[in-house]
């Protein structure tokens, strides 16, 4: 019977550190977050810009304008975009999945730019 030597690796010596690698690699790491000041400022900042498009009496296209400008600023529009299209994203080329996240992008704005319409002359605000 053989016995391996440190010289002469084995599947079971690679399968242990592939294994290992696995394991150390879904090890929990510290997220990189945002103060709760921070949080609270970028939120403020956000429902500013937000109550600003509401107060500019802009309607139709320019109001979409501006919360299209907001969504691209504050929100992961790729990934969202990606999530929205469920399993077909993963057959889509990047070309398409560039196509698809512009649509997106527009239709989410004009979607929610008309429902803000109706906020007008009123003030969004975030308490807790």
């Amino acid at each position: 019977m053989r016995t391996p030597t440190a010289s002469k690796p084995t599947r079971r010596a690679a399968l242990g550190m592939i294994g290992g690698g696995l394991a150390l690699s879904m090890a929990p790491v510290p997220a990189f977050a945002l103060s709760d000041a921070q949080a609270r400022q970028l939120i403020d900042t956000a429902l500013g810009e937000v109550n600003a498009a509401i107060a500019s009496g802009k309607s139709g296209a320019a109001l979409y304008a501006d919360f299209e400008r907001i969504f691209v600023r504050y929100a992961d529009v790729p990934v969202i975009a990606r999530s929205a299209l469920g399993v077909a994203a993963r057959g889509a080329s990047s070309a398409q999945m560039a196509a698809f996240t512009t649509a997106f992008r527009g239709y989410i704005s004009r979607k929610y730019g008309r429902r803000f319409r109706e906020f007008q002359g009123s003030r969004f605000e975030v308490t807790g």
